[in-house]
């Protein structure tokens, strides 16, 4: 079964991340899980000036950044009070600061059982989407399940869910490890596939998929969708069509799915999908 045990929230920039603390912690709470959040500054990011210059200047970028850290504890402290306060919880959000590589820094986490999920910011400017992102880099590099919250999104416990697949073999474990972990809410899932020839639909409908997913996931709540392309709708106009009907709360893809990213990952699907459905996204990585 998916049992998150700790959450690592990852925070973009602390001054704006109340809605992004408070959509976890909720999230958390309804699943049993604790919260951790965590700032990362890459030192790598500060540009340094000639040879002769570059020892007085790595102390000085050092010292910036124990300040910035320094500055981003006070600012997170006083926001994770106010949320405690407003949402009782059974363990204490905590906060930790780290120089590195975020993704490196994460991995790290996982890799040593201390992180069980991921949860990241979606950012309307680079956001999650964004091939060039953070974000992205960690969707590639941590190996454990990634929930990027879209920008400013309330939380609401999960009814509706789109997965979004090829029907690929390796959807019916995911399916399972999503079922498992959203077994608090029991939603709806939608299993969506978009095809680009009626013969591929017509035969998803003869044979039974839809029973065979449903035997082997053991969940009565997955509803198997096949859409067929239109020359005038892309895949983001067909999928942020579907949540709007559904009102779906989150979509979910799996990483190894590459054909179905390389479809999905453009702009224009970050401007659709996050800022007019607001939807949030949950990457799984094939086990």
């Amino acid at each position: 079964m998916e049992k998150m045990k700790t959450i690592w929230a990852l925070i973009n920039e602390p001054g704006n991340a109340m809605e992004f603390i408070r959509y976890t912690v909720r999230l958390a709470k309804d699943i049993h899980a604790g919260v951790q959040l965590l700032y990362v500054q890459n030192p790598a990011a500060f540009p340094l000036g000639t040879p002769d210059s570059i020892g007085d200047e790595v102390v000085e970028v050092q010292q910036n950044l124990l300040e910035i850290a320094g500055a981003a504890e006070k600012t997170l402290d006083k926001m994770i009070r106010e949320i405690e306060a407003e949402i009782p919880l059974d363990n204490p959000v905590e906060f930790h600061s780290e120089l590195g590589n975020a993704a490196s820094v994460l991995e790290d986490k996982v890799s040593k059982g201390a992180a069980d999920m991921v949860m990241l910011q979606g950012q309307s400017d680079e956001s999650f989407w964004a091939r060039t992102s953070t974000n992205m880099d960690i969707i590639r590099n941590v190996h454990c399940p990634i929930w990027v919250v879209a920008p400013h999104t309330e939380y609401r416990p999960l009814k509706q869910i789109i997965y979004a697949t090829d029907y690929q073999e390796e959807d019916i474990p995911t399916l399972k490890r999503l079922v498992a972990l959203t077994a608090p809410f029991s939603p709806e899932i939608t299993a969506l596939h978009i095809v680009d020839d009626k013969d591929f639909k017509d035969k998803v409908q003869e044979t039974g998929f839809d029973e065979i997913i449903r035997q082997k996931t053991g969940s009565d709540k997955i509803v198997m969708k096949t859409i067929q392309e239109k020359k005038d709708l892309d895949m983001p106009d067909i999928i942020n069509d579907l949540a709007a009907r559904i009102d779906a709360d989150l979509v979910v893809v799996l990483k190894e799915n590459r054909h179905f990213l390389e479809r999905i990952f453009k702009r224009s699907f970050t401007r659709k999908l996050i800022r007019q459905a607001k939807l949030s996204v949950l990457v799984f990585h094939e086990k």
